[in-house]
């Protein structure tokens, strides 16, 4: 079955910041959609720090707002969207967005 690659985009938050039933409550909605999709989940990955782009001759530029990432399994594109559109915690802010890449194994 294909993998596909959830990036995560939205404003840097501080979650650790958060009040403790805030951090729980973020961490309950994730765990309860994980749970809900249990073996379409194949790593349910990890926020990201800020990076940057690599170019060639060593130049850099930015990566802008990736702030994690998580590895589903489905059927097809098709499927996939309808697994991240099934109540994903990421997008219940409207400023936030996953991109959505199926990974051509070939390797």
């Amino acid at each position: 079955m294909p993998s596909f690659l959830l990036l995560y985009r939205g404003p840097p938050g501080d979650a650790m910041s958060a009040p403790p039933d805030q951090q729980k409550a973020v961490m309950d909605a994730w765990t309860a959609y994980f749970t809900k999709h249990g073996p379409a989940i194949k790593d349910g990955g990890n926020p990201t720090l800020p990076g940057v782009n690599m170019k060639p001759g060593g130049k850099t530029g930015s990566v802008g707002d990736v702030t994690g990432y998580s590895i589903i399994s489905a059927r097809d594109m098709a499927a996939a969207r309808a697994i991240v559109a099934d109540g994903h915690p990421h997008l219940g802010d409207a400023k936030n967005s996953i991109d959505l890449f199926e990974i051509m194994p070939i390797m």
